[in-house]
């Protein structure tokens, strides 16, 4: 699969609606986090440029996990999605093409097969 966009995922959130618990996309879904989840399909996929936009927290502990192992990891500034993918804009090329999804997406592959019509 070739020219495969960059993948943006939009983890930034504070989480706050999550309380108790402190970070939703690190929720385990059959033992694993729901971001690592999202990660392996976009990687099955065929996209190999991802962008994760996470709060301050959640970089700190996606910075030493080995399943983030040649991602790029930006922290976000500021509020909302819009904030997040100007964050993350230092590794986007001027005409690059670009997919966002949220962390916290679960989605059939053949989604990404459907909506990019690879």
């Amino acid at each position: 699969m070739k020219n495969l966009p960059a993948v943006l995922i939009l983890a930034g959130g504070k989480s706050e609606r999550f309380w108790p618990l402190e970070e939703k996309n690190l929720l385990p879904f059959l033992g694993v986090p729901l971001l690592f989840h999202q990660i392996d399909l976009l990687r099955k996929v065929g996209f190999s440029e991802i962008i994760i936009v996470c709060n301050q927290n959640l970089f700190s502990k996606l910075k030493t996990s080995e399943k983030t192992k040649g991602l790029k990891l930006v922290i976000q500034k500021g509020e909302g999605q819009a904030a997040a993918v100007l964050s993350a804009s230092q590794f986007l090329g001027e005409d690059e093409k670009l997919l966002i999804v949220n962390a916290n997406d679960v989605v059939e592959e053949r989604l990404f097969s459907d909506v990019l019509k690879i």
